[in-house]
C-alpha cells in the first residue's frame, strides 16, 4: 500500500502538509487545555463552595489534562520531525511519525470495534468508520515518504560506495 502522490500533490507535499496540521493543532490544543485546567477553580467560585469540597473532581481533571498535554507537547515533537525529516531528505527523522501514526491507528481501529459492538446507529457507524479510513490514509501517506526517502538515501550510499 505505498502511494505515489497526496490528492494529486508530491509526497513531500502532502507529508508538509500533515506536518504542520500536526504541529499548528496541537500547538492550539495546549493552551486550550491550560484553560481547562482553571474549571474546577471557576466552579467552585461560582457556588459559593471552596476548592476542596471538590477535591476529587479536580485532582481527576487537573491530571487527565497534564497528561493530555504532555502527550499533545509529545506529538508537536513529532510532528516537528516529521517537517525536518522531510527537509533534510533523513527517513531517521520520519520514522517517529509513522510510529506515532501506527500506534495511533491501531488504537482507533481498537476504538472503532469498540464502539461498533457498543453503539449500532447508522450515524455513529459512519463517522467511526470514515475517520478510520481518514486517519489510515494519513498514516499510509507518511509511511510512503518513509520508504521513499528511505530508498532515496539507500541509493546514495550504494552510489557513493
Amino acid at each position: 500500500m505505498i502511494f505515489k502522490s497526496f490528492f494529486g500533490f508530491k509526497l513531500e507535499i502532502g507529508g508538509l502538509i500533515i506536518g504542520w496540521l500536526g504541529v499548528i493543532l496541537t500547538g492550539l490544543l495546549i493552551p486550550v487545555c491550560v484553560v481547562l485546567m482553571q474549571v474546577p477553580y471557576l466552579i467552585s467560585r461560582k457556588s459559593g463552595r471552596t476548592i476542596d469540597d471538590n477535591v476529587t473532581f479536580s485532582k481527576v481533571l487537573i491530571i487527565i489534562l497534564s497528561a493530555f498535554i504532555s502527550l499533545l507537547a509529545f506529538s508537536c515533537f513529532i510532528y516537528s520531525l516529521l517537517l525536518r525529516g522531510i527537509s533534510n531528505r533523513s527517513h531517521k527523522k520520519i520514522l517517529p511519525a509513522v510510529i506515532l501514526l501506527g500506534t495511533g491507528l491501531i488504537g482507533l481501529g481498537i476504538g472503532t470495534l469498540t464502539s461498533l459492538s457498543i453503539d449500532y446507529s447508522s450515524d455513529g457507524i459512519l463517522q467511526v468508520i470514515s475517520g478510520l479510513l481518514i486517519y489510515g490514509y494519513i498514516f499510509a501517506i507518511i509511511y510512503s515518504l518513509y520508504v521513499k526517502i528511505k530508498d532515496e538515501n539507500k541509493s546514495k550510499i550504494i552510489v557513493a560506495v
